[in-house]
């Protein structure tokens, strides 16, 4: 999947109503450059608010790599 693909599924996801198109396509490419997939995205899409600036994504973003679950196979 492409960066701009991620972006438009977020956006579409969440809604217009939730994340603005630049912080869409700012997570969209930050989680794509640290190896992330879509539900990477779309989950921290949800985790975002609209006041959150660039360096609470990143956070974010950061955390999820860290400790997020690999291989859940429920």
């Amino acid at each position: 999947m492409t960066p701009t693909y991620l972006i438009m599924l977020l956006k579409s996801t969440l809604g217009e109503a939730k994340l603005n198109s630049s912080l869409s396509r700012y997570i969209g490419a930050n989680v794509w450059r640290d190896g992330g997939d879509i539900r990477d995205v779309i989950l921290i899409g949800k985790l975002v608010r609209k006041s959150d600036g660039p360096e609470q994504i990143e956070l974010i973003i950061a955390t999820m790599m860290k400790y997020g679950v690999e291989g859940n196979d429920c």
